[in-house]
């Protein structure tokens, strides 16, 4: 459930969905790959100018959404790589530094030890969700292992769901 997990998967793997199963230039994956970057800034900077409360319902629907969006992107592959990615960028945008953030309130006399956490929980998700994804691309096909990502971020809405409800 971690969203460098999937940053990392859409990074290494956008070339090769977009040439293996868009069977378009290489080149319009690593485009895609900037688009989605840029729509992560975008989502991160949008985060800024909120004004609504920043709690863990806004991490279900960047979840929700950045999943609804790629499943889209999966059924629909007509649609241009470079706008779903950025699409699904920005809506991931908010979620790492939000998470970090929401860890470090839900402890405050251990701030920095909560945030480290969920920090740390991150990176083992920057590197198991890149792996898993690519065995899923191995044994399905690149498409379906990309398609999968979108599992990943409804799991980021599913586990910010029940934190808010445990919380």
């Amino acid at each position: 459930m971690s969203p460098p997990g999937v940053e990392a998967s859409v990074t290494v793997f956008a070339v090769p969905y977009a040439s293996g199963a868009l069977l378009l230039p290489a080149e319009r994956g690593q485009l895609a790959i900037s688009a989605f970057w840029l729509g992560l800034l975008a989502g991160r900077l949008g985060l800024l100018g909120t004004r609504a409360e920043l709690d863990a319902r806004m991490l279900v629907a960047a979840g929700a959404g950045a999943a609804a969006l790629l499943a889209a992107a999966a059924v629909m592959p007509r649609a241009p790589i470079e706008f779903a990615l950025f699409a699904v960028g920005a809506a991931l945008g908010c979620v790492y530094p939000l998470m970090i953030s929401l860890a470090g309130q839900t402890s405050p006399n251990a701030a920095g030890t909560a945030a480290g956490l969920a920090a740390g929980a991150g990176a083992l998700g920057g590197f198991a969700v890149p792996w898993l994804t690519g065995a899923a691309g191995d044994a399905a096909g690149i498409a379906l292992g990309f398609a999968s990502l979108a599992l990943w971020c409804a799991a980021i809405a599913l586990a910010a769901a029940v934190s808010r409800r445990v919380g």
